[in-house]
């Protein structure tokens, strides 16, 4: 049965590159990850709705998207550093408690099904996951179930897919290549953000790099970014390493770079020996008023830069699908947000990643996707 969509009373976010909306309170902070869309009223995340769609096929119940789409949200919130566990409720509901750095948690989620005409079937399940302290959550319910109720899928960016000399990327039409040569690839959106990729062939030991981290202190330091805020970090040893030791570490946070305030996310991998170190770094950045609209496209962006990759666009394809996601395909259904199938236009010549929410059921050409000129596009996606 599908839900038609709740009034939405709250002012939207509109995210244009995973092809999104949802509400955004005044002075919330957004931020997609792994398919989920997280609105938080304190940057801590412990007054926070989580909003995670995904693509109903046959086969599949309402009551078993509920299950997975809830163990996801526990394996998501576990590399944060958080343990849930849930009571399920009548229907597809349930009672939340969390626990972790921001304290003890509860909550409540739910299931919407909306329409969303699709390659792929007809509509999509959401997930709608809200917590806070217990005194927070009586008096801020209402906002915090109102941001999943304006969540639609809406027209998305295209993503040109390039494939040169160095690097393999896909850029959003309207960014441009700022920085490129043997070692870095930097795409802008001019000034107000730049998604950066940094390999480090070596490094000598006084540099002070032995990890991921200490390999993203010396580059900030380089780049003259000063953290104001580090609002998550998750540090780890990395696999397959094939000398030393391999670590890796993810972060966000508030900084300030030449005098001007942003947000960003930076993944940082080493690996190191005595004898020194290499590694790579993936920055994303975006002046702070705008990190809630871009930060899914950015994030898009540094998965899909690859250096000298010598494999074919579509073994391209499948490794760029494999950066900060959870299993993409679970039980028959398909993580609907930042997922995108590979298309060709045979006028341009041209590839693009091309979004889910793009499908086009009454195009002049029949069903499918199109560009902004309108040429219908031919999938291409690995395994189609």
């Amino acid at each position: 049965m599908v839900t038609p969509p709740a009034p939405c009373t709250l002012p939207l976010v509109h995210d244009t590159y995973d092809g999104f909306h949802i509400g955004v309170p005044d002075g919330w902070h957004m931020f997609t990850f792994g398919g989920t869309v997280f609105v938080s009223h304190d940057l801590a995340g412990a007054e926070e709705t989580a909003v995670h769609p995904a693509l109903v096929t046959s086969g599949v119940t309402a009551t078993s998207l509920f299950t997975t789409l809830l163990a996801l949200l526990q394996s998501q919130l576990k590399f944060a550093g958080a343990t849930l566990t849930y009571t399920a409720g009548p229907g597809q509901q349930a009672s939340l408690n969390i626990a972790g750095a921001a304290g003890a948690l509860s909550g409540r989620a739910r299931l919407e099904v909306l329409r969303d005409q699709t390659a792929y079937g007809s509509a999509e399940g959401v997930l709608i996951a809200s917590w806070a302290p217990a005194a927070q959550l009586s008096a801020d319910g209402g906002t915090l179930d109102d941001i999943g109720s304006c969540y639609g899928t809406e027209r998305a960016a295209l993503f040109r897919v390039v494939k040169d000399q160095v690097f393999t990327y896909s850029i959003p039409l309207g960014w441009s290549v700022g920085v490129e040569n043997q070692d870095a690839l930097e795409l802008t959106l001019g000034r107000q953000a730049s998604a950066t990729y940094v390999f480090f062939q070596f490094l000598q030991p006084n540099t002070g790099v032995t990890s991921g981290k200490t390999l993203r202190s010396y580059e900030f330091n380089h780049l003259g970014i000063h953290i104001q805020q580090l609002l998550s970090s998750s540090q780890s040893s990395a696999t397959p390493c094939t000398s030393g030791t391999c670590t890796q570490d993810l972060e966000e946070f508030t900084a300030t770079l030449n005098g001007k305030a942003v947000h960003g996310v930076v993944y940082a991998y080493a690996s190191a020996t005595s004898a020194g170190a290499s590694g790579y770094m993936r920055l994303a950045l975006a002046d702070t008023d705008l990190w809630n609209s871009l930060n899914g496209g950015l994030l898009h962006m540094l998965g899909g830069i690859q250096h000298n990759f010598s494999q074919d666009i579509q073994e391209w394809a499948n490794l760029q699908r494999q950066w900060l996601r959870f299993d993409q395909q679970v039980q028959g259904f398909d993580y609907a947000l930042n997922n995108m199938d590979m298309t060709h236009d045979p006028v341009t010549g041209q590839n693009f990643d091309t979004p889910y929410q793009n499908w086009d059921q009454n195009g002049h050409a029949g069903p499918g996707y199109y560009d902004d000129a309108g040429n219908k596009l031919q999938v291409i996606t690995p395994g189609q």
